[in-house]
């Protein structure tokens, strides 16, 4: 009996993966797996699906942030039919198909059929390599004909070019100089083949993953803000944090100036709507109390001076406080109840607070006001 993987969520929504009996598939965010899924939050082989037909299972492959089935986290499980895979930021649905008629196993090849065209079939005109079977080719030229026709028949949309993408976002396969992929190939020649001068960029995969799920939302929500994003984050809730600024390459200070508290201070961090940090942030401590984000015109050493001089404590010993106003279980009650002066204080330069509200699904973001604070909920997830 045949495995199909339903894919209800993340950038490859809507696709199938199917596995044959004694088969092992390997799912990942590269091409390194069988199936790259261009998730951002996968591993690069994230987790294998194998069986004879009879019996299906999964095996986390050593992934960064695990394999969940049915909400539990696993290293390796039978699947079922109706059974809930989640990796990184897409789910999966477990189908399994009754046999109708016995079939030679399925290469790598003929499952990417079933996908969006990322690449090069190998056997493709302008690939060198091995070449492809007649019957695995003939299937993937097929998918590649249909795609094309579903294409064509779509009236092209005036649009600008594509942005330059910065590093750490998922980006299109590329293919070797002078070298066509399948669907060039396969297609015919039409006057969409002439040079324009404002191509037409297909939907990224992260914009079909801001559409889909809560944490592309939450990304989009944080990552097109009228001024500048930053946070401050609380080293006390990430042991280390440290670390991981120091390793993501963005602008960030800690409040202390002493440097044996580094496991103890607030940290100020400038995230840019595209940065790895942030979508780093927003999968691993939404929810978990790391601290708060905020919009601000001024650049963040001038708001570091702001919160030292504002907001800290200073001991006659010299030893320096900060009340943790930053954590979110904390903040979020006081800003709905503060006064004005108490709001020029906290917000000084700071146009807006963004935190996560009780319930994680929601962003809630506070701006200053002449009476006080004004509060605004975004919902991230969907109403069923």
């Amino acid at each position: 009996m045949p495995v199909v993987l339903e894919i209800v969520s993340g950038p490859l929504k809507g696709k199938k993966v199917v596995a044959q009996a004694h088969q092992i598939i390997r799912v990942g965010r590269t091409a390194k797996a069988d199936i790259p899924t261009q998730d951002s939050f996968m591993s690069g082989e994230h987790f294998a699906v194998e069986g004879d037909g009879q019996v299906w299972r999964i095996r986390d492959l050593k992934s960064r942030n695990g394999t969940k089935l049915n909400g539990s986290i696993i290293a390796s499980a039978e699947i079922r039919e109706g059974d809930q895979i989640h990796a990184g930021s897409t789910d999966f649905v477990v189908r399994i198909l009754p046999e109708t008629a016995k079939s030679p196993p399925v290469k790598p090849e003929q499952l990417m059929a079933t996908l969006p065209p990322s690449g090069v079939f190998p056997g493709a005109p302008g690939k060198s390599g091995p070449e492809m079977p007649s019957s695995t080719a003939s299937t993937a030229e097929q998918a590649q004909h249909r795609i094309a026709k579903q294409i064509a028949a779509k009236p092209a949309k005036p649009g600008p070019p594509a942005k330059p993408r910065r590093a750490g976002y998922p980006s299109p396969q590329t293919k070797e100089p002078g070298s066509k992929s399948a669907y060039q190939s396969s297609r015919p020649k039409s006057r969409r083949d002439e040079p324009v001068t404002s191509p037409v960029p297909a939907p990224t995969p992260m914009e079909s993953y801001e559409a889909a799920t809560p944490e592309g939302r939450l990304l989009r929500l944080l990552g097109h803000q009228a001024e500048p994003l930053m946070a401050l984050l609380d080293a006390t809730h990430k042991r280390d944090l440290p670390e991981l600024l120091a390793d993501s390459g963005e602008e960030f200070q800690p409040l202390y100036q002493d440097p044996r508290n580094a496991a103890l201070t607030p940290y100020l961090v400038r995230l840019p709507p595209q940065s790895s940090l942030l979508r780093q942030m927003v999968h691993d401590g939404w929810g978990h109390g790391w601290g708060v984000y905020l919009t601000c015109k001024q650049s963040l050493p001038q708001l570091r001076d702001y919160y030292r001089q504002a907001l800290m404590v200073r001991l006659p010993d010299g030893i320096e406080l900060f009340s943790r106003f930053y954590d979110p279980r904390f903040f979020r009650t006081f800003l709905e109840g503060c006064t004005a002066p108490e709001a020029d204080k906290f917000f000084g330069p700071v146009s807006s607070y963004l935190m996560e509200a009780d319930k994680s699904e929601i962003l809630l973001q506070f701006t200053r006001t002449k009476r006080g604070v004004e509060k605004q909920g975004h919902l991230l997830s969907t109403l069923e």
